[in-house]
């Protein structure tokens, strides 16, 4: 990937980030059950997400940047998602988190367009007024629409395994 493509993305998360409300740290495992040559179990590597996280009327709106291993490779993509809450209770809250990735997957000598869209449950816990742990188990469909050209999968359908810490950076006072 073009390195003037990296430095600019990382200062714009970093600027927002720096004025944010919060900020998500997750880590993901991602765990195949489709693709577009056969179904079955497939383990599709690891993750890192780290996403600042706006708050709206109802829910938050995250942006972000995710990074990802793979046995064939890496994939660095920049995240959009819009966490809807279901139930929220004093210290506990359950949410769906609807993701679209856009990025590049990073195995051959230039980056190839890769896209994901996805929806994730959560269950966040509230451990203190500014850190709070989530985890959840969801659905994703990724697409890579150049690697036909170099081998016969390039679509995919996972179910995402995330852990996750939120650190709140500014207060809300109410």
């Amino acid at each position: 990937m073009n390195k003037s493509l990296i430095i600019p993305s990382l200062f714009l998360l970093l600027t927002i980030t720096t004025y944010g409300q919060q900020l998500s740290i997750d880590l993901h495992s991602f765990y195949g059950i489709w693709n577009n040559e056969s179904s079955g179990y497939s383990y599709g590597g690891g993750g890192l997400t780290v996403s600042y996280e706006h708050p709206l009327k109802k829910g938050d709106l995250q942006c972000g940047l995710a990074f990802r291993t793979i046995d064939w490779g890496n994939q660095i993509t920049i995240t959009t998602a819009y966490r809807a809450p279901y139930i929220s209770k004093s210290n506990w809250s359950f949410n769906g988190l609807t993701s679209i990735g856009l990025g590049s997957a990073l195995f051959q000598q230039r980056g190839m367009f890769v896209w994901s869209i996805g929806y994730l449950p959560e269950f966040v816990w509230l451990t203190d007024r500014r850190i709070s742990l989530s985890a959840g188990l969801g659905f994703r469909y990724t697409n890579n629409p150049a690697y036909k050209n170099y081998g016969s999968i390039n679509q995919l359908f996972e179910l995402p395994l995330k852990i996750g810490v939120q650190i709140q950076l500014a207060r809300e006072d109410n």
